[in-house]
């Protein structure tokens, strides 16, 4: 009896444990470590007169999930803002925006490289690809992309540095 109270034991403890490994690991996500820290942008628009704008985004990865805050701001008024949410689904990476004023997208991946990934959502009007690629450890390139007013593929790129 003993012995079976030991066996259903170890079992149980078994079956959680491979279960917990199962949920805990998540190596894809572990794939975009890059991309944590803080990421600005600054560039200048001219809206009468040249106004400083400065987009940043702020990465971190807790647990299974990274996510993402980023403002953008035109000279001291903040003119957008975005949470964005990554988790691993299935065999795919699932990168889910949350603009200011706008319906949540969801985009899934379709190139995972070692410094670089690319999201894709077709049914979505504009972007239908968003990507990042790390240039170097201070320097990362995102953009968007999609179909223009014009039916050509209008490209919005956001060169960032990494902000210590």
């Amino acid at each position: 009896m003993r012995a079976r109270h030991i066996l259903a034991l170890f079992a149980f403890c078994s079956v959680a444990l491979a279960a917990h490994l199962v949920f805990a690991a998540n190596p894809k996500i572990t794939q975009l470590q890059w991309l944590v820290g803080r990421w600005d942008s600054v560039s200048e628009a001219k809206r009468q007169g040249t106004t400083t704008v400065r987009v940043n985004e702020d990465w971190r990865l807790v647990g299974d999930t990274m996510s993402s805050m980023g403002v953008t701001l035109m000279g001291d008024s903040l003119i957008d803002a975005e949470s964005v949410y990554i988790r691993e689904m299935g065999s795919v990476l699932v990168y889910e925006a949350h603009p200011m004023g706008q319906r949540p997208a969801v985009f899934h991946s379709i190139k995972i490289g070692e410094k670089s990934v690319v999201f894709e959502n077709l049914a979505h009007d504009f972007p239908q690809r968003v990507a990042y690629e790390l240039v170097s450890d201070d320097s990362l390139l995102a953009w968007i992309e999609g179909p223009g007013k014009d039916g050509k593929t209008k490209r919005i790129q956001f060169p960032y540095r990494r902000v210590k």
